[in-house]
């Protein structure tokens, strides 16, 4: 392909290991040869980056090839994973209109020596068993399962064609530490369970020299000893059906917590209808998070909660409230949406109100690390307290276990419901108070801080 520029990449030892530290000896002679790579890392470890531009390198170098690249939600296709083709594109002097086009009804680059590179979702691997690939990409492989990896294998068979030199198929996946029981690990880490064509490269974060100085030291500040594990060393840890709070002890619980009317109040919410919860919180000094009461109660609506909630507001005595929680409260109602009732009620009692909530709600996983890291980060801190009176909070963070699965919270089933009602009031507290704390902590204070 004509025009292209010299571009120099400074790579880091492990982005070489990824690109280029397959077994050469296995690919002589062996068209049909198939290298499995993972590439796991923490934060700023430069794994969408390398992925990226290994799928490009082999959409130019072999004309004519399909190429996907796939990952559990639309979100991370467009937000990450895209731009960084198109990043790599106009580094070498690839323009569009001239060397390449993009079809967004197919959400496929086209390059003008015949390659494709394909984005989609993989929500429904079944829609893969007719299509031929050379090479897939799997971006935040964590995300999806078993069955969709190997799904996804089988379609990896398009054939040679006379004029591809050192042609080999290939599948790469990037990703943040699973833990020792999921699937990943099996296939890639477990020497006794793992395919011979299947590696794996392990990146820690501060081995980038590219990020800024005292990112790592950030991040520290950020999550909890546990987290620092996967997310900055990229080391997989175990969580499954294990204390999802190991760090909460009494030095995060106050008695009688007073409010402070130098700070804004926050009200946020999870609209589940049995139960629903309210919190009254605030975000003061230093990231610190206060959570001042605690509303819940079952077969209640919206205006309800409302109604109950105005009188504490009123002791604090405030005029101006935020209001924080689930995206789904934007969803419409016959009545309107929650977050239309519960404004417009407050707007009949003269509170001036902010509605700050996210278009879409996080990955739990990125809710519970950001939680954990406030109740105790790497280096000892603790930036969140609790008022004695919330029980229900308290009984979570003593009860809640971890689901390696949805790499979430495990949620009690009806038996265990009906056998101890007190379940019915796990995970759905924390939701209600990880909303906030996740979208101040890491969209206000900590913007620099990506993948």
């Amino acid at each position: 392909m004509s025009n292209i520029k010299q571009t120099t990449y400074e790579l880091l030892p492990t982005q070489y290991d990824f690109l280029y530290g397959f077994d050469k000896e296995k690919l002589k002679g062996k068209s049909t040869y198939l290298d499995v790579s993972l590439y796991q890392g923490g934060f700023g470890s430069g794994k969408t980056f390398c992925g990226s531009l290994r799928g490009l390198l082999f959409a130019l170098k072999w004309a004519g090839c399909r190429g996907l690249v796939g990952a559990a939600s639309q979100d991370l296709l467009d937000g990450t994973t895209k731009q960084k083709y198109l990043e790599h594109m106009e580094n070498i002097g690839l323009k569009e209109g001239v060397h390449w086009w993009y079809s967004d009804r197919k959400q496929t680059i086209n390059l003008i020596n015949g390659s494709t590179i394909r984005f989609k979702t993989l929500s429904d691997w079944s829609q893969f068993r007719s299509t031929e690939f050379t090479w897939i990409e799997i971006e935040e492989a964590s995300l999806i399962d078993e069955k969709t990896f190997k799904e996804l294998m089988a379609r990896i068979r398009q054939s040679k064609k006379d004029e591809w030199v050192d042609y080999y198929r290939c599948m790469f996946l990037h990703t943040n530490p699973q833990g020792s029981r999921g699937w990943m690990f099996k296939n890639f880490h477990n020497k006794n369970t793992r395919n011979k064509n299947f590696r794996a490269v392990i990146a820690a974060t501060r081995e980038n020299v590219h990020l800024g100085d005292g990112y790592a030291d950030l991040l520290e500040t950020i999550y909890s000893a546990e987290e620092i594990q996967e997310l900055l060393n990229g080391i997989d840890c175990d969580y499954d059906n294990t204390v999802a709070f190991p760090n909460f002890n009494q030095k995060n619980v106050i008695d009688n917590m007073e409010f402070d009317s130098r700070y804004p109040l926050i009200l946020t919410c999870d609209f589940n209808y049995n139960p629903m919860c309210w919190y009254l919180v605030q975000q003061r000094e230093n990231n610190t998070w206060y959570i001042l009461k605690e509303l819940i109660d079952n077969n209640v609506t919206t205006k309800e909660m409302c109604e109950r909630v105005l009188p504490i507001i009123a002791e604090y005595g405030v005029r101006k409230l935020t209001i924080m929680g689930d995206s789904h409260g934007r969803d419409k109602k016959t009545n309107g949406s929650d977050y239309s009732v519960m404004l417009a009620y407050f707007s009949s009692k003269f509170l001036d109100c902010t509605l700050s909530v996210q278009k879409s709600n996080p990955r739990i996983k990125e809710r519970l690390s950001v939680l954990r890291g406030c109740i105790c980060n790497a280096k000892g801190e603790r930036r969140l307290f609790v008022d004695s009176s919330c029980k229900h909070l308290l009984y979570n963070f003593d009860e809640a276990k971890n689901n390696l699965a949805n790499a979430g919270l495990r949620e009690p089933t009806d038996k265990e419901i009906q056998d101890d009602d007190k379940k019915r009031y796990l995970i759905h507290p924390i939701d209600a108070i990880s909303y906030p704390i996740h979208f101040m902590q890491m969209y206000k204070d900590l913007e620099s801080v990506t993948n």
